[in-house]
């Protein structure tokens, strides 16, 4: 094995040297610049878009300019979303451009803060300039504090601090007024306000949490609703307001919310079970009462049978016989007064009896207080999606049994049978074929990818191989020449030549015998190998001048090619 690679290299290094200087450049400066152009084509299609990541978000736009300019400046590419006021690097330049620009302070935020104090300050600025540039920064830090609140996208703090006085009566409280704007989909929970009036009143001097309104950007006042909480804080008097009857109402449709909400999920989930998911709308409407009744029953109910038990009795019997009359006549004045007949003569007899019991029975007091929260009257809405008429009774008589309704205290139930209107699913049914036809092509481009690679990789071989074989031809062919036996010389006068052959064939060859390479030769034993070569090829050129003639044809043909 080592012999014949040895012979390999040796002859590699005869083919080499027959080469000629623009062959030579060819043969290594081809196969280079292919592998450098595959090197460089799968560079850019393995190569995945470079992909963006939020530098900062919810800039106040002075900030965003400055950023952007300061990226510009520095040859950053960037991206601006959401009206300009989010700003997007190369992801792998996130974090080391927010430490480049937190050393110069940016972003600030909107209006200033303290720092307006940390520039050197002219000569001959005045205390009612200081005190504006108090006020400025106070007023920013406190922006920029608000701000911090997740809910919260802009913010904007005014304090009216008024001047100090020596005489206490005319003095005037400080106060303060902040307007929000809440990001989309969010709202301020009332603890949130709470938590704003409550820093705004700590970080000024002499200000009242009642002294602070909040505002967002809508104009609704959200102070008013925890108003009276804060006025209770402060052991203000006052009478209830808005904010106890606003978190009142707020806590009733929260109750309701939840008893309709609880009814559609109930009957979506069935229907979504029977008719498929998407194929039915529900909407519920509950009526709640949240009157708090209370009432008191006193009732006596008879211990033993329907008398109960006898505590006491008494019996009276009164009996009259004899002549006179009777006290009578008519009650008043007439029959008092002397001369008038009051009493009835002649014989008379009368009876009394009376008896009188007093019974044990119970006495049952109840007191009944009705929680508020029971449902009124319910209003169920269905649409179903174009199914058949005979499902309609049957899907009515499901969302009725669901929903519990009662027909009695009024409860109305209407199901409708209506096609949908699916342009919205059709659109997500877009997307995702969109998403799959990208990953497809991905696939693809990645199969191109690979394909292109083993292309150029035949390209170049199919070229050296262009390249080489005309000359591993010949030289095979010298070899196979070379290697038939020497006879003697011809004589002069040969008979005439025979017709000229078929082309030899492959069988007609004989073989090549082995061709001895010493590991080393040396120069006198290559000039007598080639001496011994050339008079054997005129020899046989002699001797069979037509397979010479197919042999020359051939490597002309091999050139062409």
């Amino acid at each position: 094995m080592n012999e014949y690679i040895r012979q390999l290299i040796e002859r590699f290094r005869e083919l080499w040297g027959r080469l000629t200087p623009i062959q030579k450049g060819l043969a290594t400066g081809v196969p280079v610049l292919l592998f450098v152009l595959l090197a460089l084509m799968l560079a850019a299609i393995s190569r995945p878009p470079e992909s963006f990541g939020v530098l900062f978000a919810d800039l106040a736009r002075e900030d965003a300019a400055v950023i952007t300019g300061k990226l510009k400046a520095a040859g950053v590419p960037y991206k601006l979303k959401d009206d300009g006021v989010t700003v997007e690097v190369p992801l792998k330049d996130v974090y080391d451009l927010r430490l480049q620009l937190a050393s110069q302070g940016l972003p600030k935020g909107p209006g200033v803060g303290f720092e307006i104090f940390d520039k050197t300050q002219v000569l001959g600025t005045t205390e009612a300039q200081q005190k504006v540039n108090y006020l400025r920064a106070l007023q920013g830090e406190l922006t920029r504090t608000i701000m911090a609140i997740a809910e919260v996208r802009t913010a904007r703090v005014n304090l009216a601090l008024p001047q100090e006085t020596l005489y206490s009566d005319t003095a005037k409280s400080p106060t303060a007024s902040v307007l929000v704007e809440v990001k989309r989909g969010y709202r301020l929970e009332a603890e949130q306000v709470r938590g704003i009036v409550h820093l705004i009143a700590s970080s000024v001097e002499g200000l009242k949490p009642t002294a602070v309104k909040v505002i967002d950007n809508h104009g609704n006042v959200l102070s008013d609703v925890v108003r009276d909480d804060l006025i209770d804080e402060a052991g203000e008097g006052g009478t209830p307001g808005l904010s106890r009857q606003a978190k009142l109402t707020q806590g009733q449709m929260k109750v309701q919310s939840g008893i309709e909400k609880a009814m559609e999920g109930r009957i979506t989930e069935i229907l979504d079970k029977v008719l498929g998911e998407g194929r039915a709308a529900v909407k519920v409407t509950a009526e709640v009462n949240f009157d708090q009744i209370k009432s008191t029953v006193k009732t006596f109910e008879p211990v033993v049978g329907n008398e109960g038990i006898v505590r006491s009795s008494q019996k009276k019997n009164e009996s009259y016989t004899g002549v006179g009359g009777i006290p009578g006549g008519v009650p008043g004045v007439e029959s008092n007064i002397p001369g008038y007949q009051a009493v009835v003569g002649g014989n008379l007899a009368y009876n009394k009896n009376e008896d009188t019991k007093n019974f044990e029975v119970n006495e049952k007091l109840e007191e009944v207080i009705k929680a508020p929260g029971s449902i009124r009257r319910l209003n169920v809405a269905v649409f179903v999606d174009n199914v058949q008429p005979q499902q309609h009774a049957s899907i009515q008589r499901v969302v009725s049994a669901a929903a519990g309704i009662d027909t009695t205290r009024g409860d109305v139930v209407i199901v409708e049978n209506t096609p949908f209107d699916k342009t919205a699913q059709a659109a997500m049914a877009d997307e995702r074929a969109k998403g799959e036809r990208m990953q497809q092509e991905q696939m693809w481009l990645d199969v191109a990818k690979y394909a292109a690679a083993a292309a150029v990789a035949i390209l170049v071989l199919i070229f050296m191989r262009a390249l080489i074989r005309p000359r591993v031809v010949r030289e095979t062919m010298v070899v196979e020449v070379a290697g038939e036996p020497a006879g003697p010389e011809p004589v002069e006068e040969a008979p005439p030549p025979p017709p000229p052959p078929p082309p030899p064939t492959m069988d007609e060859v004989a073989p090549p015998p082995p061709l001895l390479i010493e590991p080393e030769p040396t120069a006198a034993l290559e000039r007598q190998r080639r001496q011994q070569i050339r008079q054997h090829v005129n020899r046989l050129a002699r001797s069979k001048p037509d397979m010479i003639a197919q042999i020359i044809k051939r490597w002309l043909n091999e050139d062409k090619r």
